[in-house]
């Protein structure tokens, strides 16, 4: 009885929430600040550098990406930053950052 309700559970729990993104070389290097709270909310399954793109290519599993189906390929997402610059009222300022996935219409390749 108890695997029968395991396998119920997995079919209604969300699984497969994959997705492809990219992060430049220069991102990674010297705005790291600004990646920690999207890496935050991934979780990496695949890292490749990709030469061809100057850019390392993240497979990952996350609640922002969409459901996919069994046997189906990940899709890509665009990772938006925004930087925005506060300045209060003693002239102090400072700065806060967010991103968002948004699906892309890039179709990953494999390099050559």
């Amino acid at each position: 009885m108890a695997i029968l309700e395991l396998i119920e559970k997995r079919q209604r729990s969300p699984r497969r929430r994959l997705g492809y993104f990219y992060v430049s070389d220069v991102m990674a290097r010297y705005y790291w600040e600004e990646l920690l709270p999207i890496m935050a909310s991934v979780v990496p399954v695949e890292v490749e550098f990709r030469f061809d793109l100057n850019a390392f290519e993240y497979l990952a599993h996350s609640h922002l990406f969409e459901e996919v189906e069994e046997y189906l390929v990940a899709p890509c997402y665009d990772c938006i930053l925004t930087k925005v610059q506060h300045t209060d009222d003693s002239g102090e300022t400072t700065f806060s950052t967010t991103f968002e996935f948004k699906r892309s219409s890039y179709q990953r390749q494999t390099p050559r």
